[in-house]
């Protein structure tokens, strides 16, 4: 790495730093090497990998599994003595004491915590360690269906027909992409950088907080390009064109650097099919919860979960989730409707033109509502 654009570079206080611009373009010039990264280091957040990477190289060091001393005594393993270790970026929980106003005018301390980054030389890898065997994890695959339900995303169906767009993301995340896409895995890819980035919700931001057209598509296509050589997918000489052409030949600011590094890496870890634990400067945050909704995966996105694919219990599992949904479904349709009935006439046989007022009534409407809404006993509607 050249002088004038250095990765690592002290601040002015003399604490060591990392410029993420400078980190993404280098990467992003060099074919292959963010897939190395994220072979060698994919347990690590992705500007991790790419810091490490470039620190392995400049010290001519094979790149290798990564740990921490006190975790290579563990292993049965001990640093080579001489060596030094690598830099990488790390999170730190801490609190702060924080004067506010109470709701008497008075002002009290309040306690707040807050994730401060540090850059820690801590790591080393396997080639500066001797001593028992080890075998470096496998690498985990990649699944389409695992990332869309990990982060909440829909798959619905492409209708822009009349163009030549290969996709596009519409807001409450949602993505489609077209049928007929040259490289349907980039396109998935630039599209959930889109939602990520939250470029979809940005018509409720105020004027100065919209980002411009041109850095959006930048940013949504350099997640793309992360992901693709990330995964050896192919796609990134075209992600690179479509950079340039978007970018103007103007360089990447910190801040998106910054932003298409935490999605490309929320991307990737969202589609691993083992929960491995990712550590870095972009893994603050668990991957969420998979939500109960009433469109599981294998109803409506076939295309990305095909039946065969799918093992009896995935089914079960997917039925079981499905049931629930159903049941919560029918409660809060239940609550709503005694809720907004006040006053209800009951029109059968026995009592026409009878009018029945308070809580019984209210509760006896709902009910014959509701076995209208109440599936068979044993069914399950597929709308």
């Amino acid at each position: 790495m050249t002088n004038e654009i250095a990765v690592q570079k002290e601040s002015g206080d003399g604490k060591p730093m990392v410029s993420w611009a400078a980190l993404l373009n280098e990467a992003v010039t060099k074919p292959g090497f963010i897939h190395e990264a994220y072979s060698r280091f994919h347990n690590y957040s992705l500007g991790n990998q790419l810091l490490a990477l470039f620190q392995c190289f400049g010290r001519g060091i094979q790149p290798g599994p990564l740990a921490t001393f006190p975790k290579w005594k563990e292993l049965g393993r001990h640093v080579k003595k001489g060596e030094k270790a690598l830099i990488l970026c790390m999170p730190l929980a801490c609190k702060r004491t924080k004067t506010v106003k109470a709701d008497d005018g008075t002002e009290q301390d309040k306690e707040v915590a807050y994730t401060h980054f540090t850059y820690k030389a801590h790591w080393f890898v396997l080639a500066q360690t001797e001593g028992a065997d080890y075998q470096p994890a496998a690498l985990p695959e990649w699944n389409e269906c695992t990332a869309l339900a990990s982060l909440n995303v829909q798959r619905i169906e492409f209708t822009m027909l009349d163009g030549n767009a290969q996709g596009y993301a519409q807001p409450r995340r949602k993505i489609a992409v077209s049928p007929v896409a040259a490289l349907p895995h980039k396109t998935l890819f630039h599209e959930l950088g889109h939602v990520i980035l939250r470029h979809c919700e940005e018509k409720d931001f105020s004027e100065s907080e919209i980002t411009p057209r041109d850095v959006r598509e930048v940013e949504a296509e350099s997640v793309a390009l992360l992901c693709c050589e990330s995964l050896g997918l192919p796609g990134a000489e075209y992600s690179r064109g479509y950079i340039q052409e978007w970018g103007k030949g103007q360089a990447i600011t910190e801040r998106s650097a910054q932003r298409i590094f935490r999605a490309a890496d929320q991307i990737l870890r969202a589609g691993r099919e083992a929960d491995t634990p990712v550590r870095g400067v972009w893994a603050l945050s668990r991957r969420p919860k998979r939500p109960l909704t009433l469109y599981p995966s294998i109803m409506t996105q076939s295309r990305q979960c095909p039946p065969e694919d799918l093992t009896v219990a995935q089914v079960a599992k997917e039925l079981h989730v499905l049931q629930g949904a159903l049941r919560h479904f029918e409660e809060q349709i239940g609550a709503k409707i005694r809720s907004l009935f006040c006053e209800v006439d009951v029109n059968e046989d026995s009592h026409r033109n009878q009018r029945m007022t308070g809580s019984e009534g209210r509760h006896q409407y709902a009910n014959l509502r509701l076995s209208a809404l109440r599936p068979q006993q044993g069914k399950l509607p597929l709308t």
